[in-house]
């Protein structure tokens, strides 16, 4: 593929594509990154999803690194990053929060059908 003035190399993700990584940014739709996160896992990296795909599982932390980075223990091989409405949200209450903790907060936002 060409990209402004290099070319760069396009691989398939199969069970070889992750052998030499640490850390593997997954940005892909749902069933995409379920199939591909335990490709990377396997290979020995660690797995950074933005999508939806583990953001709800009790085993995977979800983290904002300005705001729960202490919740990277170091065991997790997968860990989940909210959507892009969430993250500039936690980190402006977060602040706030520490000075007078917030009970509650209601969001609303318009986001399109095709996100997932």
């Amino acid at each position: 593929m060409q990209f402004r003035d290099s070319t760069l190399e396009i691989q398939s993700t199969d069970e070889l594509a992750f052998h030499d990584s640490d850390v593997a940014f997954i940005s892909v739709n749902l069933s995409v990154s379920k199939k591909i996160a335990p490709l990377a896992i396997n290979q020995g990296a660690i797995v950074l999803d933005d999508r939806s795909a583990f953001r709800m599982n009790p085993e995977v932390p979800l983290v904002v690194p300005e705001v729960n980075a202490g919740d990277l223990n170091g065991m997790h091989k997968i860990i989940a990053i909210p959507n892009c409405v969430t993250v500039p949200l936690v980190m402006a209450l977060y602040p706030l929060h520490k000075e007078n903790p917030i009970g509650r907060v209601v969001v609303d936002t318009y986001q399109s059908v095709s996100d997932s």
